[in-house]
C-alpha cells in the first residue's frame, strides 16, 4: 500500500518508536527475570560435593529423603564431578568418590597414560 510523503515518514517514525518500546520492554523484563530468579551454586568440574545426603525440596513433594539422610560410612569421602570429555565434546557429569574419573572414563586415562 502506497501512503503520501507525509503519510509514509509519520509511518517511520512510529515505527522506529515501536521499535524502541518493544526492546525496552524486552530489555527490563529480562533484568526483572533475573533479578528475581532463585540464586543457585554454580560448581566447577572437580569440585567437592559439599551437601549430598541434604534435600530440603524432598519432605515438601512428598518424596521419602530417609536413605538420603544417612551419612556415609566414611567421614573424609569427598565426591567430586568425574568431568572426562565425552563422545559430544561436554564433560562427564558423573560423581567419583576422592576424585578422579568415574569407572568408564579411568580406563581411557590408563591407556593415555601407557
Amino acid at each position: 500500500m502506497r501512503l503520501c510523503k507525509t503519510c509514509a515518514s509519520r509511518m517511520r517514525y512510529r515505527r522506529a518508536g515501536m521499535s524502541i518500546v518493544f526492546a525496552g520492554l524486552l530489555a527490563v523484563s529480562f533484568i526483572f527475570g533475573r533479578a528475581t530468579a532463585p540464586k543457585q551454586p554454580f560448581q566447577f568440574i572437580g569440585t567437592p560435593i559439599t551437601d549430598v545426603g541434604s534435600v530440603s525440596s524432598g519432605q515438601e513433594s512428598g518424596v521419602d529423603t530417609s536413605i538420603a539422610a544417612v551419612p556415609s560410612k566414611t567421614a573424609e569421602a569427598v565426591e567430586s564431578i568425574c568431568g572426562a570429555p565425552t563422545r559430544s565434546g561436554k564433560p562427564c557429569q558423573r560423581r567419583v568418590k576422592f576424585g578422579g574419573r568415574c569407572w568408564q572414563h579411568r580406563a581411557v586415562d590408563q591407556k593415555k597414560s601407557v
